[in-house]
């Protein structure tokens, strides 16, 4: 399937041709791998986002529109699963850093009220 376009790949996936959808993994696993190594510099985890990247075409294939498009729409998913990847990471840093939400317990809300004095004052 080496001379078959992406696009028509993915219609060949969506029509029920597993192998399409292996040729097109074969095609951009290393290319969204070396991607996702690069965006979280090195980590472990671009091997996850590589198969979160290919679950997520697998997915939404029936909603792609083929338009010749099919890598830059591949690479903005595993983008998108990488900013999130990252952005989760900073905010478990961040919480560590500050010991738990960073908030001193009298200002964490609790209900509707905020707990300003200890509850045997209560």
């Amino acid at each position: 399937m080496a001379d078959v376009s992406d696009d028509e790949l993915l219609l060949m996936y969506r029509e029920g041709d597993a192998d399409a959808f292996d040729t097109l993994f074969d095609r951009y696993r290393a290319p969204v791998y070396n991607f996702a190594r690069a965006m979280l510099n090195g980590s472990a985890d671009a091997e996850d986002v590589m198969q979160e990247a290919f679950l997520a075409v697998a997915r939404t294939a029936r909603a792609y529109k083929p338009r010749g498009h099919f890598r830059p729409w591949l690479m903005r998913i595993a983008r998108n699963l990488c900013l999130n990847r990252i952005h989760r990471q900073r905010a478990r840093r961040r919480i560590s850093a500050e010991g738990g939400l960073g908030l001193p317990l009298r200002d964490l809300p609790v209900g509707r009220r905020t707990v300003d004095k200890p509850l045997s004052q209560a």
